[in-house]
């Protein structure tokens, strides 16, 4: 029932799209290119390294260069506990242990948060999105803390998320293709349709992409559309290499809009220009 739509998006993890298509008309496959008003909820880049055993927690956050504008700090800790059960079945505490776990830090006036963990680093920037290179560069920043004050010496896998909503105005195939969806239908009936896939266009490179679409039960009218595409890459790299940046980012990059714009129509990408 699925192998068409999963058939539509992998033919554009293989193999992919041109950027100099001709003339498109409605209800046909956007041409890629950047947009002035992109509906990106969430934009997220996220390190992820084997746990660190030997880092005292506390010691993590003292020696970063942070922003002023990072103004919101809150530190995440963690408990652990051990009991012992009484024959009168009474949980004692028998050990009791808490430790700093990782920090959140947020930017209010840029809406980017930071989440600095000992086995990741995620940078989120919220709407609104303005571009792609304020995300990176922010992500570069802290990252070549992170690697020095944790001493990393490889990263493991490296994922790129940008959450997409829409509240729908038109009919759903104003927005997506619905010869991407099962059968080449929209989902306007269902109270809420939901379609999750994971694709790959190498052993190391691949995306999962989620596909939202919630309806008033009462009129069966669409009334919020999510397009969620999350691309990673799970090569082993040293934490000091160009080549995150240079290399596999930037791929994650085109990947994702590979994707974007392989589900939604080139009059939709009009509204976003």
């Amino acid at each position: 029932m699925l192998d068409l739509w999963h058939d539509c998006v992998q033919s554009v993890i293989n193999r992919p799209l041109p950027t100099d298509s001709p003339s498109l008309s409605k209800g046909t496959m956007a041409q890629i290119r950047r947009l002035s008003k992109p509906p990106i909820r969430e934009a997220i880049i996220e390190f992820q390294i084997a746990p660190l055993v030997d880092i005292v927690p506390e010691e993590i956050f003292e020696k970063w260069s942070i922003a002023p504008t990072y103004s919101d700090t809150k530190v995440q800790h963690s408990f652990t506990a051990l009991f012992d059960i009484t024959q009168d079945l009474i949980p004692e505490v028998k050990t009791d242990k808490k430790t700093i776990g990782g920090c959140m830090l947020h930017d209010t006036e840029r809406d980017i948060a930071v989440q600095i963990m000992q086995n990741r680093l995620t940078i989120n920037k919220t709407a609104p999105y303005t571009n792609f290179d304020e995300l990176r560069n922010e992500a570069r920043h802290f990252w070549a803390q992170y690697r020095t004050s944790l001493r990393v010496e490889q990263v493991q896998r490296i994922g790129l998320r940008f959450i997409n909503e829409v509240v729908p105005a038109k009919p759903l195939q104003h927005y997506i293709l619905s010869e991407l969806l099962p059968q080449g239908t929209l989902p306007n009936e269902a109270a809420n349709s939901y379609y999750r896939y994971e694709l790959r266009r190498s052993e190391t490179l691949g995306a999962l992409v989620q596909i939202v679409v919630e309806n008033d039960t009462i009129t069966s009218l669409p009334t919020r559309l999510i397009l969620d595409i999350d691309t990673f890459s799970t090569r082993a790299y040293q934490a000091s290499d160009d080549a995150i940046w240079e290399e596999i980012v930037k791929k994650l990059h085109s990947l994702k809009n590979e994707l974007f714009f392989a589900m939604i129509t080139e009059d939709f990408a009009k509204e976003c220009e």
